[in-house]
């Protein structure tokens, strides 16, 4: 016959463990109506992300006539689908009076497999909160460069200009900046300076901007002449042009 011994600390170990599962199963129960009040929170400020990835999408589709990237499309198909989920949920929530404790063993079972849906539900939608979604929409099809709309220009390199080309070329690659002024007497070659320095940029990798336009704008300027320049551009079809 033999005899096994198990050390005090493993046996304290273990009776640990099974109190801590124990209190864990049983805060299912005890908690239900904090864990539904996380969800809730989590879920509304779901529903305030997509209402807003939704409202820049639709803005860049229709007014701009930029394609969505297809993940931003799943995206909004998977929170439109744990959103229903949700409300679902909540919906039954509200329809039994919110399952109050009784102490019932129905009652206890139901709201034990709740808080655990709850806790479920909540992980998808904090998983889909930490997404991100920087970049929304792409130019369609092939795009015409600035010199669809611009006669060819031929760049001299002059000492005077090295350094304006420095300034414009370090202000356009400023993501903080949106404006950018070239000041100077007619013929002084501003235009020429402004393509030159452009087509500097565009060629750095990464690349800065999806798509460079150039429009004229005179001293009285031809409001429909330049959206139609800047359609023609961006490859889309005004419905509706203002007018001053």
């Amino acid at each position: 016959m033999s005899i096994s011994f198990v050390p005090g600390f493993l046996q304290d170990r273990a009776i640990q463990a099974a109190l801590d599962f124990l209190t864990t199963q049983l805060g299912y129960v005890w908690d239900y109506e904090k864990r539904f009040e996380d969800l809730s929170k989590v879920a509304e400020n779901l529903k305030n992300d997509r209402d807003g990835v939704h409202d820049k999408a639709e803005e860049d589709e229709g007014r701009y006539g930029r394609a969505i990237y297809d993940n931003i499309v799943e995206w909004l198909a998977r929170v439109d689908e744990i959103v229903a989920e949700y409300e679902k949920f909540k919906e039954d929530h509200e329809k039994n009076g919110e399952y109050a404790l009784d102490f019932s063993f129905p009652n206890l079972d139901v709201r034990y497999k709740r808080s655990k849906t709850a806790e479920d539900i909540k992980e998808r939608v904090e998983g889909l909160q930490n997404e991100k979604h920087d970049n929304i929409s792409r130019w369609q099809g092939p795009l015409s460069s600035m010199g669809y709309a611009l006669p060819a220009v031929e760049y001299e390199k002059l000492d005077s200009r090295k350094q304006n080309m420095e300034d414009i070329t370090k202000a356009l690659e400023d993501s903080n900046a949106t404006m950018v002024g070239v000041h100077g007497l007619a013929g002084m070659g501003k235009t020429t300076l402004v393509i030159e320095a452009v087509n500097r940029v565009q060629k750095q990798e990464p690349m800065l901007f999806d798509k460079v336009i150039m429009a004229n704008v005179t001293k009285r300027p031809d409001i429909r002449k330049i959206q139609g320049q800047i359609a023609d551009m961006l490859g889309i079809t005004l419905q509706e042009e203002n007018h001053f």
